[in-house]
């Protein structure tokens, strides 16, 4: 929503109407709501001329005329035709002020969905990203009352940055069993993510394990126009069986690889950021019992992966100090342990 106001030419694409014709793919018109980006090309004049209705970098939506504005949008965009509309509450979900503002507000959108609905004579599905348990501003967002009176179709919890990406699922579960609406839960797929392949598919199989209808891949472009390898993995994440398969064979061939313990890469120079996780991984031995140290001081343990120094919560974003350090991990091989040590530096 940070395009200009006058001309809108951001809009256009929806025209292209991929849904009608290509592969049968539905394709939703996607807003995020709403970072408007202050003092870049990206600020529209409406933010511009209201700075007081912006909280931080984000439009308030309790201001009526912010409700207004971004609404018209939405109609911009179903006039063209879009089959489906989709509003992303992440990563800037500040724009927010309590669970009431975001409920009226997508009771005006799905209201005037169905106006578009009537018109056409077809039902147009409403998408929701929003903050999972445990990710700022969760509480503001009411997604049991948005499932219950029919406001949205699709439900995307989803992380923050390099936090939360093994958020639990059994409460979106619990709210969409038995309705219409169904459940997406974002895996991300940007840089601070789960690594390629094996833990990016890790967190798959635990999503359809605990019976999500599908995944919602965050930023998938970033993957998809990357290395093939990424895009081959990308593609088995439509099928539960396929994911499965996969772990089958991974399984299968585990015992004849060599032993190692892996680190994931910080996102940005010099080093590991407060909102990113060092994320580990241990290939040719079994997924078991593991140990993180740090300047030789035991952070954290666990019995399965995902395995990580410190924890997927906000109090552990001080968990790697300013500077170099040593860091030592033990894996649980058979009767013995495997152990790795690893100079890390600490972004500040």
């Amino acid at each position: 929503m940070g395009g200009r106001d006058e001309s809108r030419p951001y809009t256009g694409t929806a025209r292209t109407r991929i849904a009608d014709s290509y592969l049968g793919m539905v394709c939703h018109a996607n807003f995020g709501a709403t970072n408007c980006y202050p003092g870049t090309p990206l600020q529209s004049d409406f933010s511009k001329a209201h700075p007081d209705w912006m909280r931080g970098t984000a439009l308030r939506y309790e201001v009526p005329e912010v409700r207004e504005y971004i609404l018209s949008l939405w109609r911009e965009v179903l006039e063209i035709g879009a089959p489906g509309l989709s509003i992303d509450f992440c990563r800037y979900p500040e724009g927010i002020d309590k669970a009431e503002t975001c409920t009226d507000f997508l009771r005006s959108l799905r209201k005037l969905a169905d106006e578009f609905e009537a018109e056409r004579g077809a039902h147009i599905p409403i998408l929701i990203r929003f903050p999972a348990r445990g990710v700022r501003l969760c509480d503001v967002f009411d997604y049991k009352t948005w499932v219950k009176e029919g406001l949205v179709d699709v439900l995307c919890p989803s992380n923050i940055q390099g936090r939360h990406l093994h958020f639990d699922v059994a409460e979106y579960r619990k709210a969409t069993r038995g309705t219409r609406c169904r459940l997406l839960p974002v895996v991300d797929g940007l840089g601070w993510a789960c690594d390629f392949p094996a833990p990016f598919l890790w967190r798959a199989q635990q999503l359809y394990d605990a019976g999500v209808d599908g995944i919602y891949v965050y930023q998938a472009d970033g993957r998809i126009l990357s290395k093939p390898m990424y895009r081959r993995t990308l593609a088995l994440l439509g099928s539960s069986q396929a994911v499965s398969r996969w772990w089958n064979r991974e399984d299968a061939l585990n015992s004849q690889r060599s032993k190692g313990i892996y680190l994931s890469r910080p996102n940005e120079h010099p080093g590991w950021h407060g909102w990113e996780r060092l994320r580990i991984w241990t290939e040719g031995i079994e997924r078991g019992p593991l140990e993180v140290y740090l300047d030789g001081k035991l952070v954290t343990t666990y019995q399965e992966p995902p395995y990580l120094l410190g924890t997927e919560e906000y109090a552990s974003d001080t968990v790697i100090p300013a500077g170099e350090h040593e860091l030592r991990v033990r894996a649980k091989d058979g009767e013995g342990w495997l152990e790795r040590t690893y100079k890390i530096t600490g972004a500040g």
